[in-house]
């Protein structure tokens, strides 16, 4: 009995360590994305100068988490980085038709908790409130921050959101 117990407590303790607080890696998300034109029979209206609307998604989840993204990058990869107003990573894959480029899907969309300086999520929603987002020539990423007017560094695309 006594042996259970001990093991009991350092099964709840080990639960209480950094790992427990660090389980929000990558975490999976549902994402609905819906492929729109700006015009639809009208390919015209797609220039704007050298630019060229080829398609856009309506991108959509059941999650509370979802939303409020105030950037995005396109990666060299194909790939999608956001970020959201309440301080989290949205990363997935950017399916496109072979034969227009359009994008069509999200493969392998997943969500991440931001982190302070001290490896932590922001405390408030306010304090982890982002803005823009750079990817840097040697792969990390630069984050503004509206209401502590800063600008972080994440090594979110190489190490990853923990760090």
């Amino acid at each position: 009995m006594r042996a259970a117990a001990w093991l009991l407590a350092a099964v709840v303790l080990a639960g209480c360590g950094p790992s427990a607080a660090r389980e929000d890696a990558w975490s999976v998300i549902a994402v609905t994305a819906t492929p729109f034109a700006l015009q639809q029979g009208h390919p015209e209206d797609s220039q704007v100068g050298a630019l060229t609307f080829v398609g856009g998604l309506d991108l959509r989840s059941p999650q509370a988490r979802f939303g409020g993204f105030s950037d995005l990058a396109v990666l060299a990869d194909g790939g999608l980085l956001a970020i959201s107003d309440s301080g989290e990573w949205l990363k997935a894959q950017i399916v496109t038709d072979p034969v227009s480029g359009a994008p069509v899907a999200l493969a392998e969309p997943r969500m991440a908790l931001m982190r302070d300086e001290d490896g932590e999520p922001f405390a408030t929603k306010q304090a982890g409130d982002s803005e823009d987002l750079a990817v840097l020539a040697d792969g990390r990423v630069a984050v503004s921050f509206e209401q502590s007017q800063s600008i972080r560094l994440y090594d979110v695309l190489g190490a990853g959101p923990l760090v």
